[in-house]
């Protein structure tokens, strides 16, 4: 059963169960890594892989991958390169 959640200016509320639910708890799909970042879902597995030099945090679950976007986010700071401020 998928639940969606409905969002107010002081967090989710589940809609399921109508209980706010904290962020810190919440995971990122794959996809909304993507999204958030504004790149392609393949770059996203490529920076995945054991191989890549700097590999994104995430969390295998079975076949899947879960983010915490607050740890994307911190990655992206600890890795830009230089500031492009307009």
């Amino acid at each position: 059963m998928k639940t969606s959640n409905v969002q107010f200016d002081n967090g989710a509320i589940n809609a399921a169960t109508g209980e706010e639910e904290n962020s810190d708890h919440q995971f990122l799909t794959v996809h909304e890594v993507a999204k958030l970042l504004q790149v392609p879902v393949s770059w996203v597995y490529g920076h995945l892989r054991e191989r890549s030099s700097q590999p994104l945090p995430g969390y295998r679950v079975g076949k899947y991958w879960r983010f915490r976007e607050q740890e994307i986010i911190a990655w992206v700071q600890c890795h830009k390169r230089g500031s492009h401020a307009a």
